[in-house]
């Protein structure tokens, strides 16, 4: 089935013309090797389908402990309506870099301001304290820099791994963390 997109960058042909994926200047030998990654409706259909069976797998009580989705409660309390103001702090872990971030809200309105730091390997492969230590550090370090250390601020946490969040304030790691953790 031919691509719907109509933009060149989707479809160097032209809507309806030309072959998909053929670009001026790309050598046919890489156009021949890049074909089977080309998704029709028929591909993207199945991994709809096998996404939501995995995320209803991972939503069962029964199925979660096998389930490749894990789908866990995140005990939310409130969602945001657009009204929010003040100053907050977020933090980010995943892979090999950690990002902190003071976002300021003022009635629909944003600013924000991060910093990403490199997880050195030793940490990442190193005790669970060792990295919460360097978490705390990176996190104390921004606030000096942004001249919020004297201020008491809500804190939200990224974790990008498996965790199973078993009340407000306390969660289990589901197995060992991946990306080099």
């Amino acid at each position: 089935m031919a691509s719907k997109c109509k933009s060149k960058s989707c479809n160097p042909g032209g809507p309806g013309g030309g072959k998909a994926g053929v670009a001026d200047g790309v050598s046919p030998v890489v156009v021949a090797g890049c074909q089977e990654l080309v998704l029709n409706d028929d591909h993207i259909k199945q991994y709809m389908d096998a996404f939501l069976e995995n995320v209803k797998r991972g939503l069962g009580k029964a199925t979660n402990p096998s389930a490749i989705v894990k789908c866990f409660p995140t005990f939310v309390q409130d969602l945001p309506n657009g009204t929010e103001t003040g100053k907050f702090l977020a933090l980010d872990l995943g892979g090999s870099n950690f990002r902190v971030l003071l976002v300021e809200l003022a009635g629909g309105e944003s600013h924000m301001d991060s910093k990403i730091y490199v997880i050195p390997p030793s940490i990442m492969t190193g005790p669970g304290e060792d990295l919460f230590d360097f978490i705390a550090e990176c996190l104390s370090d921004f606030a000096v820099t942004k001249g919020v250390n004297d201020q008491l601020l809500p804190l939200g946490f990224t974790f990008s791994f498996p965790l199973q969040q078993v009340g407000l304030t306390k969660g289990i790691l589901e197995r060992r963390f991946r990306s080099g953790y």
